[in-house]
This record gives C-alpha cells, structure tokens and sequence, in this order.
C-alpha cells in the first residue's frame, strides 16, 4: 500500500520508504515516551505534593508552629493549590472599604482555598486585628512571616540569575506592596533558560525606577496543565 501511495513531493517519499524513516520513527516514539514519562512523573510529584499541602495545613489550623513554613509553601506550589478568585475578589473589596467584618469572612474563604496565600494570612491579621482577636492575629503574622521568608530564600528577585521563585503570580504583587513599589510594566521572558516576569516598578517615596525578575515556572506549568485538561474530551459526551 504504501509503496503505490503517490507524492509531488519526491523527497518526503524517498525518505517515507527509506531505511533513514525507520529510524527516525523509532527516534519519534523514544522522544513521545520520554515525554509521556515525564508528564507522568510530574502528575505524581504533584499527587504527593499536594498529599503532604494537606497534611500540613491540618497541623498549621491547629496551630501548630514546629512546621516548616517553606516546605509548606512548596508543597502547595507543586501540589496546584489555588485560591479561589471569587473568594480573592470579595476580600479586596472588603479590604477597600475598611469593612473587617467581611474582611475576616472573605479571608477565611481565601484561606479555605489556599492556606498560602499571603493576602489571605495578610488580611486575616488585619481583621483580626481590628475585631479584637488578638491570638488570631498574632498567628496569621507568624504564618505570613513565614512564607515571605520563604519566597525571599529563593532569591533577591534583583537580577535573571537571582530570581525569586513565586508559586502564583499574586505573591509578585504582594512582596512589590510589602517593598512599597508602584508597577509600571509587566513582561513575560526567559530567566536562565526558566520563564519570568520582568517587573518595572518605582518606589512610592524615592521615585527611584527598580527591576524586579521573578521565576515564574510553577505558575505557567500550572496553567498549561489547565489548558492541557480543559482540551481533553468529556467522556460523557
């Protein structure tokens, strides 16, 4: 059959029917294994990862303060937590307007979500703060604290080479506020071969421009992992 197939182009034909073929398509099937392999190794890096998000986050709500905060923030990079952006948008708006009431309601949704994140602990203090709970807030601080020393250890942020490794593109945000830095511009590069986001600010007080690099290689396998799920066809269907 394959032989009484015809082509204009010859070439492609030639090499369809030569030995050379044969071993390209053995070399084809190797690089497709490898990367069913590999996308199988990393499926369960994260099963595990989000497995050991779990469990820590049962021992932090008890309030339990021997866990590593950083292998916790890690865990819930790898294991794909996210925070809720509904939750995430109710806490903003509450925060805007100053009501605390809202603000530790909405916090606690952001936090059901996702118990690193930093703007869920941040305001959770916050409230907690202003509603007289002192314990409550003294805990949020120790949590956030935590993960903030946690994304600092990975790196200044200050050049390519010494990029901070975010797990959701909210901590960049978060550590620019907490730095007082305006943004300006946003872009998305290449950080010793691992992609960033290059962020322009300036400072509120000095007005001095800054660049900031961010290694954001968790968050975009995140989302090509989403795009990836969401081609895939129903079964039901």
């Amino acid at each position: 059959m394959v032989q009484r197939f015809r082509c204009k182009n010859e070439g492609y034909l030639s090499f369809f029917l030569s030995e050379d073929h044969g071993e390209f398509m053995k070399s084809l099937v190797k690089s497709v294994c490898w990367i069913m392999l590999t996308v199988c190794i990393a499926s369960a890096v994260g099963k595990e990862a989000k497995a050991k998000y779990e469990a820590l986050v049962q021992r932090l709500r008890s309030g339990d303060q021997t866990v590593d905060i950083n292998e916790f923030r890690l865990a819930a990079g790898e294991g794909g937590v996210e925070s809720d952006s509904d939750a995430r948008h109710n806490l903003m708006a509450a925060a805007r307007k100053r009501d605390f009431k809202k603000m530790e309601e909405a916090a606690d949704a952001v936090l059901k979500s996702n118990y690193a994140d930093l703007d869920g602990h941040f305001f959770a203090k916050v409230a907690a703060k202003e509603l007289g709970k002192p314990e409550k807030a003294e805990f949020h601080n120790w949590v956030e604290i935590g993960l903030l020393k946690s994304l600092r250890s990975s790196g200044d942020g200050q050049s390519a080479a010494t990029a901070m490794k975010v797990i959701s593109v909210d901590e960049e945000y978060f550590i620019l506020q907490m730095m007082d830095q305006t943004v300006r511009s946003q872009a998305l590069s290449k950080c010793e071969g691992k992609p960033c986001d290059i962020m322009t600010t300036v400072g509120r007080e000095s007005k001095q421009e800054h660049t900031w690099y961010f290694n954001v290689e968790i968050p975009m396998r995140r989302m090509t992992e989403a795009i990836e799920g969401d081609r895939k066809p129903d079964p039901k269907k």
